[in-house]
């Protein structure tokens, strides 16, 4: 098994090795982020809700 990777490794050209380890690397990254932002997103909005509610 290991040695049917490295043949198709060595298959493909460097270059486009390197570009698609960076894209996937940059879409993984930007999941996160992504999410990050999602979560603070709906708990400023809660923070607000909840702020208001107290307020109301």
């Amino acid at each position: 098994m290991p040695s049917s990777r490295r043949v198709t490794l060595q298959q493909v050209p460097p270059a486009k090795r390197d570009t698609t380890f960076i894209g996937a690397t940059l879409t993984i990254v930007g999941g996160v982020l992504l999410q990050i932002a999602i979560i603070i997103h709906h708990t400023t909005l809660g923070n607000i809700a909840v702020t208001a509610a107290a307020i109301g």
